[in-house]
């Protein structure tokens, strides 16, 4: 072989000489005859006639020549025999010798590049050199004589071998990575939690973590094993340990029953090869030598052992993924890799192909096994919570039960008794009122009054009656078979002259010609008295009302809905609007009035005729009430016929049109304007909505803001001594105007004034000349907004410190009425004093801020305070009466039944 003319130690090298290299074959491979080598050089063949060869033999001899050296070079040659005996000659003289091998201890130092398998060469310049090594087969092999193990003939220089090691090492470093840590992390996991699928797993991917670098020599050459041969034996055993480890975590992970077919056949199959392990494994001990002897024997077994377990685990693994087992997903992926994984190692091992990366599935295989057996201890852990949850739940509800059946058995009692004396009691009053109202003669619209009154407080004493009959089970149906077509067309013409009265469209879709079935007039007449009259109730002017009847797609069903387009319902109260005594909205500025009983009553009466009702609504949108009931033919036929007598219907409508906002509270909007005939327009515009207070001038407009403390201010921009920016600006940033909004009034309309005044923290910016419809709206929205965030802090007491934090006013008044719990003659005086406010200023922002007086704040803070004191202390109520300001405890006990409903010792029980 002569190297290249161009060649220098800079540049790698990498030649092939496997077609220049002899071959002989030793019939006695333990020794070694140098003599009979060089005198018969003739027995030496080429090394194609051994490569096509179909046995190889135990040792034999290769040689091959080195000449044209033009500088003193050092090349290696690569071999992947275990143990490499050379000799090297320059004219008959022995200039070199050594043994290198894969199963021969690293003589070099720590993680030194060209540490076996590679036989070093040192050549002179212009020498020829004769190369001879002497090569051992390896024991190992799965179909008994290996025939396809074959040498790696190749002549290398320093550079070359960097590359080749670098790029071993960025092969199985990463693998030897994740294999170490799925290792260490289940094996954490395990002393964590004693769970045994992590302990398995965790020994199964060390077993893993040993076989890759046994395959790859790194414990061998990096640390200098010595007797390679007996070394490697620990790695065979190992690569069994694997399908040891395995088996029972592939029956605890599928959750096989070691009764079925699988489970038996694995669990036999378990038992089998973990004697054939151990007995592996207590040979290797007593005898080393006899084991390695018996090596080649050990390992065709074993091989064959251990895939057909490996197939019967995948197989497991399939079965189980057939039956949609979500968990076996992740089994057939990850060990179907790693068994991919090991197959390219023994093949890589025997040569017979050469697979880059052929370690990665099998770490690729346990990431997917790590995270379904995650997944597997989630759920489980998931299910083990609820379960305790649940128990405990059970046993706490099984306690209660206990205790207050005897108490729920009397509250009932009284209940039905307190429904039914009230509401008897409420007829004979109004019995006597609506007698004296038909004999006014003189005073038609008094009359008018008083029964309109009395008639709608009668009709929500007979709503209170029916729930009480309903409870009681009384309220049955008087089934009659008829057509409901005539009764739903008469009662939605009852309701056609309200809704035109309230400008708001009425639109009755009748699908059907006729509907014979089942019903109760009597109940339909009350389910859509409710429905319809809450419609008109929440619909805007120039809204749309529809009723509209139909039957469903299997004509099985009678569908009544009735949609309107009010303001709709918020999606966290759609699941209460049934409730009883439920209200969507129960601020004190609401519109419409309600007791959040005729909903309740309307699913209870629907429900009663074996029917269902749902709701669909959209804020600002409006909403669709459904109802389904069942058509049935099996009551008595009867004609519907309306009653006669002024109907329920014509009572709501009377108490309805004049009503509106009979208990509303005013709102009060301050109004600055410097021009005379503006101002008088605008008090036009605003009187008949709003209690009106009016300024010329910014300074004074700032000064009856802080006196009155209005609901809104409206402002013009340009004005004598303060103008609308300042005004704003001395607004919201005095803690006793700050939440009121402003809008501002301008003629200038360009895009820096309209921001300028946003700066400022204006909530509306309106360009003169305006529409007053869109003035109205964005006093009515501000003011929406203000009421929702009055709703808002109407429990602010009770929210925890970072809530109140939104609104300082609130936080220092919080602060400082809980360092006054016990201070039994705290005034709002004191407050108002402790903020630089005078006591109206005071008392009006928190009227505005929460609907709630000083007193009442006070009051249900010190009660809340004592609810935290009776539940996590030992105090008697006396004692927390008076740490929490009370006069007595009896009084304490009074206001704590008012606000709770029940008296102290009662919540501490």
């Amino acid at each position: 072989m002569i190297l290249p003319d161009n060649y220098s130690s800079d540049q790698p090298l990498a030649i092939n000489i496997t077609s220049q290299m002899l071959y002989y074959e030793s019939k006695q491979p333990g020794k070694v005859i140098f003599d009979s080598l060089k005198t018969n050089s003739q027995n030496f063949k080429p090394l194609k006639s051994f490569l096509e060869s179909d046995t190889i033999a135990e040792s034999y001899w290769t040689k091959f020549v080195i000449r044209g050296i033009s500088q003193p070079t050092k090349l290696y040659l690569g071999t992947n025999s275990p143990v490499t005996h050379y000799f090297i000659y320059q004219d008959d003289n022995l200039v070199q010798s050594d043994k290198v091998g894969t199963h021969l201890p690293n003589r070099s130092p720590l993680f030194d590049i060209v540490a076996n398998p590679f036989v070093p060469v040192n050549l002179a310049a212009g020498l020829e050199f004769q190369v001879y090594m002497k090569r051992e087969r390896p024991r190992l092999g799965m179909w008994g004589n290996n025939q396809t193990w074959r040498l790696n003939n190749v002549l290398l220089n320093k550079l070359s071998i960097l590359q080749f090691q670098l790029r071993k090492l960025y092969e199985i470093l990463p693998v030897v990575f994740i294999l170490l840590t799925v290792f260490i992390y289940h094996l954490v996991l395990y002393f964590g939690s004693q769970e045994k699928n992590y302990l398995y797993l965790g020994l199964a991917s060390l077993a893993s973590l040993l076989l890759v670098c046994s395959d790859n020599d790194l414990i061998v050459q990096t640390f200098s094993i010595s007797n390679t041969g007996h070394f490697n034996d620990y790695f065979v055993l190992l690569f069994y340990a694997f399908t040891t480890i395995m088996a029972p975590f592939t029956l605890s992970y599928l959750k096989i029953s070691i009764s079925s077919f699988p489970g038996k056949a694995i669990y036999r199959y378990y038992l089998f090869y973990l004697v054939f392990w151990s007995c592996c494994f207590i040979l290797q001990i007593a005898n080393k030598d006899l084991f390695h002897s018996m090596s080649k024997t050990i390992i065709w077994i074993g091989y064959r052992i251990m895939l057909i377990g490996n197939i019967l685990l995948l197989g497991a693994g399939i079965l189980s993924l057939q039956k949609r087992e979500t968990n076996a997903l992740y089994f057939v992926a990850g060990f179907g890799t790693v068994f991919i994984g090991y197959i390219g190692t023994i093949f890589f091992s025997l040569n017979y192909i050469y697979i880059a990366n052929h370690n990665l599935p099998t770490a690729v295989g346990y990431i997917l096994l790590s995270f379904g057996l995650a997944r597997q201890i989630k759920t489980l852990q998931d299910g083990r919570s609820n379960a305790e949850k649940q128990k405990a739940l059970s046993e706490q509800l099984r306690e209660v039960e206990m205790n207050e059946k005897e108490k729920l058995k009397q509250l009932d009692y009284f209940k039905t008794k307190l429904y039914t004396n009230i509401t008897h009691e409420f007829r004979t009053p109004l019995t006597v009122i609506s007698g004296i109202a038909d004999q006014i003669r003189n005073q038609p619209e008094e009359k008018a009054l008083i029964q309109r009154n009395s008639q709608q407080l009668l009709d929500l004493v007979n709503q209170m009656l029916e729930l009480n009959k309903i409870d009681s089970g009384q309220m049955k149906p008087l089934w009659v078979h008829s057509d409901i077509i005539p009764l739903i067309r008469y009662l939605a013409e009852s309701y056609i002259h309200l809704a035109k009265s309230k400008n708001i469209g009425f639109n009755l879709q009748l699908l059907e010609e006729s509907i014979w079935m089942d019903n109760d007039p009597y109940m339909i007449e009350r389910i859509l008295n409710n429905l319809i009259s809450n419609a008109i109730k929440f619909t805007p002017v120039n809204g749309v009302i529809n009723l509209r009847v139909a039957k469903d797609s299997s004509q099985e069903n009678c569908l009544i809905s009735i949609q309107d387009s009010g303001k709709g319902i918020a999606p966290d109260q759609i699941d209460h609007i049934f409730d009883r005594f439920y209200q969507v909205d129960n601020s004190t500025t609401r519109h419409g009035e309600g007791t959040g009983i005729g909903l309740a009553l309307v699913q209870e009466l629907v429900e009663i005729m074996k029917g269902q009702i749902s709701v669909q609504s959209t804020i600002n949108q409006g909403s669709l009430f459904t109802i389904s009931m069942r058509i049935l033919q099996q009551a008595e036929i009867v004609n519907w016929t309306p009653e006669t007598g002024k109907s329920q219907i014509e009572n709501f409508i009377e108490s309805s049109s004049s009503l509106d906002r009979a208990d509303n509270e005013i709102p009060k909007v301050l109004l600055i304007e410097d021009h005379s005939d503006v101002r008088y327009y605008l008090s036009k515009l605003l009187t008949a909505h709003f209690e009106l207070m009016e300024a010329d001038n910014g300074k004074s407009g700032l000064s009856l803001a802080f006196d009155e403390i209005p609901d809104l201010i409206i402002s013009d921009i340009m004005m004598p001594q303060m103008d609308g920016f300042s005004l704003c600006q001395h607004i919201k940033n005095d803690k006793r105007t700050s939440h009121i909004p402003v809008i501002l009034l301008t003629a200038k309309s360009t895009q820096d004034d309209r921001l300028k005044g946003l700066e400022e923290g204006a909530d509306a910016y309106l360009t003169k000349p305006f529409d007053k419809r869109e003035l109205l709206i964005r006093i009515d929205k501000l003011l929406e907004s203000r009421n929702k965030l009055r709703i808002y802090y109407q429990r602010f007491q009770m929210l925890p410190q970072e809530k109140v934090q939104e609104n300082s006013f609130l936080e220092k008044i919080r602060m400082h009425i809980e360092e006054n719990f016990s201070n039994e003659h705290y005034q709002i005086e004191d407050l108002a004093s402790s903020i630089n406010l005078s006591r109206t200023q005071v008392y009006r922002k928190l009227k505005a801020l929460t609907g709630k007086s000083f007193t009442d704040i006070v009051k249900e803070m010190k009660i809340h305070q004592a609810k935290e004191l009776l539940s996590k202390t030992e105090k008697s109520v006396s004692e927390i009466a008076y740490e929490l300001g009370f006069k007595d405890a009896s009084y304490f006990s009074k206001v704590f039944k008012e606000i709770e409903g029940r008296t102290p010792s009662q919540f501490k029980a």
